[in-house]
């Protein structure tokens, strides 16, 4: 069985190799409080790796206060119990997620409020691991009488807030498997949280990824700038053809600025029967990957509100085989956004849809 070394790694993370079995031995509980109740992790495969991330809390004033921990005559002596601030750290490390949360009352009466939501982590063999968290706070039961009069109404001005976080942190506590309080000891020690990464040591890993990122950094900065030339670089251009009859000096006459539609070398054809092959190509030379994003559907509404709800679907079926809108990807979206900005888009659609060419291959 593949050990890591015992040493104790960087108080940051530790990307780890891939193993068959990933061992903690790194992380002595006697250094950390381990976020995971195993010693030994089984990898599936080297699509991903574990990742260990390190959390350390803020320490205690002299005042025995911290952003990170607290102390209370509900928590045991010699313990402490982690604060909203803490457990997020945590969870974050752990890449929790959250989901479905909603509230519990019918919102009739003004001093109650209850809410609940879902926490998820996903392991890498694909299984997914859930936990709920729920709070239900009536504030005329939850203040003891010494609370001020302020106090509640601070409390009552951020009421979602409060009780919401209260859910979430039973959540986090669920899905990790973490206590409601720790001793002061324990408080002391970083938490060590597992969660897993795709491995971008592997190959097909890597590029799949670097596929996916392609339309988001697009959309960020635009398509990708041409190479600038270097200080000092010199291009040796073609030299220039002979003139072919055209007097020196005179200006010899531009032609019509070519269409995305017009004619091409070859047997001419209808213009109609050019608009799925420009499509086609456009979408796949995009590059981008997975559906639509809403600005392009924002955008294709705009383009496709002129030609009604009937020629659009007939259209892209007959472009692109989709059987329905919803089905549409970011590669055909991109495509046909470009290709609209022509002036005979509209037309040559028309014309597809009543020619009803046949479908995409």
């Amino acid at each position: 069985m593949a050990t890591q070394p015992t040493t104790a790694p960087p108080a940051t993370s530790a990307l780890v190799p891939v193993a068959a079995e990933f061992n903690l031995d790194a992380f002595p509980t006697a250094q950390f409080n381990r976020v995971i109740a195993i010693q030994t992790i089984r990898m599936p495969g080297d699509l991903f790796v574990p990742m260990v991330q390190i959390v350390q809390l803020d320490p205690a004033d002299a005042q025995g206060k911290s952003a990170d921990h607290y102390k209370s005559n509900d928590v045991p002596a010699g313990h402490r119990a982690l604060t909203a601030r803490a457990l997020s750290k945590v969870a974050n490390a752990a890449s929790v997620s959250f989901f479905d949360e909603r509230r519990l009352d019918d919102g009739t009466d003004p001093n109650v409020m209850g809410v609940s939501l879902m926490a998820r982590i996903t392991l890498p063999t694909g299984l997914t691991i859930t936990a709920p968290g729920s709070q239900l706070i009536d504030i005329r039961t939850w203040f003891g009488p010494a609370t001020s009069a302020a106090e509640i109404a601070k409390f009552r001005k951020q009421f979602y807030a409060n009780v919401a976080t209260r859910a979430k942190n039973r959540a986090i506590r669920g899905v990790l498997s973490m206590k409601s309080s720790y001793t002061d000891a324990e408080i002391a020690k970083p938490f060590a949280a597992v969660s897993f990464a795709p491995n971008m040591a592997n190959p097909e890993v890597r590029a799949r990824f670097l596929d996916a990122m392609a339309p988001s950094v697009a959309q960020l900065y635009g398509p990708e700038a041409a190479p600038q030339l270097a200080s000092g670089q010199v291009v040796e251009l073609p030299e220039a053809p002979e003139n072919d009859g055209v007097i020196e000096g005179q200006a010899q006459e531009a032609g019509p600025e070519p269409s995305w539609f017009g004619a091409t070398a070859g047997t001419p054809t209808p213009q109609a029967n050019r608009l799925p092959a420009v499509l086609r190509e456009k979408a796949a030379s995009s590059g981008m990957v997975g559906p639509a994003t809403l600005p392009q559907k924002e955008r294709l509404q705009a383009i496709f509100k002129p030609l009604g709800l009937k020629a659009t679907a007939d259209g892209l079926r007959i472009v692109f085989g989709l059987a329905s809108l919803g089905d549409i990807t970011g590669a055909h979206a991109q495509a046909v956004i470009e290709a609209s900005v022509d002036a005979e888009f509209a037309d040559l659609w028309r014309e597809l849809v009543a020619g009803d060419g046949a479908p995409a291959a």
